[in-house]
Parts: structure tokens; C-alpha cells; sequence
């Protein structure tokens, strides 16, 4: 059994989802499982205001390479003194699905890359269960650099890091973004409670494109709170519904 239908098995179990019949593909060696229907130098430094010059320089790159590149360079801000490196992606880049979580963790910034720690082993495993993989997903948070222990964003951070992410955006271009917790919805709408929001779709707005964007729980928030697993499996379910519009 491989890794990817382990995953899909073990969030079915822990969201009360009875097991699925296995179907044997035409790989003797692959199994798919039919789905429920439903050191720095320290400096002082001061926060830049993202300016009309950071802009246009934002709007010159062309590739996520370069926004890559641009970003791990980029060191105006006290939000890169606390990191390591940019937090920047993982996943593949042309997926229909893009994931946008919140900040990186304490093992994400030792990887330079998200959702690498406990909480990207639950998110595997949500996402296995509507057959989204490393493949099919592209996942990045909305802030890219490791906020110190225990802070919680401030309006300033997100609004340093929103012309980020949202040229981030704009370069993979996908069809559907899952908006994981709080940070991530507020970037993206203005709305600032998760609770009240999550499983309501909503749609953003970048130059031509419009996207839709569900919100729901965030990983590190199902682990804290197991119970709400079961609000998340359906917004899973409807978020699979929706891709198979694409995907097919």
C-alpha cells in the first residue's frame, strides 16, 4: 500500500469516514481508493512601506524562479531578521489547487520549504483524502518568512507581505486556492475570523483573474482541536467537487 493511500486511509479513520472499498487500478503495484461521494549581523532595521518602486519591481518578474530569487534577497523588513530563509513553495507549480497557509514553522524555516513539521504530515494526509497530492497541489503560506515564537501577525506584517503573495499568485495562476486559518483569509478578504468563515467560499480578485478561495481550518489547529476535523472533512468534500470540474 503506498504512502499516499495510507494517508488518505488514516485522515478517513479520524474524521469517522467508514473505510473505502479499494479498486485495483491496472498496475498490479498501485492501489486507488474509491472516495466517500460526499547568523546575521544584528541591525536595527524599520518596517518599508511597500512603495510604488517595490511594486513595479514585483511586476517585472515573470517566472516563480525569479520571485524566488527575489525574495530570499530580500532583507528591508524585521520580519527576515527572525528567519532563517524564505519559506517560498512546494508542490507543482501548474496544479489547479493552489494552498496558501499561514507562516512557516520552526521546521519549515530549517527546510526553506512549508508545511514540513507535524502539521504538513496532517495536511498530506487531508489532502491525500481527496486524491491532491505533491503532484496535483502547489502550497505556500501568506507570509513567507518565521515569525518569532508565540507572535501573532500584525496588520503591518501582512501588509508588508501581501504584494508578495499576491504576485505569488498571479505567476501560478490556479483555478481554486485553500485558504488554511486566519492569516491567509485576512490577506486575501479583509476577513479576519476563521471560525465564522471557513467552508464559505469566497472570490478574489487579481487584475482580470478572479479565483475562488475556500477557508477552512488550519492543520496546526486541527491538532490543538481534533474535533473540528469533521467541519474540515467537509470542506474537503466540497472542495473536491469542485476540482473535478477542472481536473477532468
Amino acid at each position: 500500500m503506498n504512502e499516499e493511500l495510507k494517508s488518505a486511509l488514516d485522515w478517513w479513520s479520524q474524521v469517522g469516514v467508514e473505510t473505502p472499498d479499494l479498486i485495483l487500478s491496472a498496475t498490479p503495484s498501485k492501489v486507488i481508493p474509491r472516495l466517500p461521494t460526499k547568523s546575521k549581523v544584528e541591525t536595527k532595521k524599520k518596517i518599508i512601506k511597500i512603495d510604488n518602486n517595490l511594486q513595479k519591481n514585483l511586476k517585472k518578474i515573470k517566472n516563480l524562479n525569479d520571485l524566488k530569487k527575489y525574495m530570499g534577497d530580500f532583507s528591508r523588513s524585521p520580519l527576515t531578521d527572525n528567519a532563517r530563509q524564505c519559506v517560498f513553495s512546494r508542490g507543482n507549480s501548474k496544479a489547479n489547487l493552489m494552498v496558501i497557509g499561514d507562516s512557516p514553522s520552526r521546521y519549515d524555516d530549517k527546510a526553506g520549504q512549508p508545511f514540513v513539521g507535524p502539521e504538513g504530515h496532517l495536511l498530506d494526509k487531508m489532502l491525500a483524502s481527496i486524491n491532491q497530492s505533491k503532484d496535483n497541489t502547489y502550497i505556500t503560506t501568506a507570509i513567507n518568512w518565521k515569525l518569532p515564537d508565540r507572535k501573532k501577525p500584525t496588520n503591518e506584517d501582512l501588509d508588508f507581505c501581501k504584494p508578495f503573495l499576491k504576485r505569488h499568485i498571479e505567476l501560478v495562476s490556479p483555478n481554486i486556492i485553500l485558504l488554511l486559518g486566519s492569516t491567509s483569509l485576512q490577506a486575501l478578504t479583509g476577513l479576519t475570523s476563521i471560525m465564522k468563515n471557513r467552508g464559505q467560499w469566497q472570490k478574489i480578485e487579481l487584475g482580470d483573474k478572479k479565483i475562488i478561495a475556500l477557508p477552512t481550518y488550519h492543520p496546526s489547529l486541527l491538532l490543538k482541536q481534533p474535533l473540528l476535523k469533521r467541519e474540515t472533512w467537509r470542506d474537503l468534500c466540497a472542495l473536491k467537487e469542485e476540482l473535478e470540474n477542472y481536473n477532468h
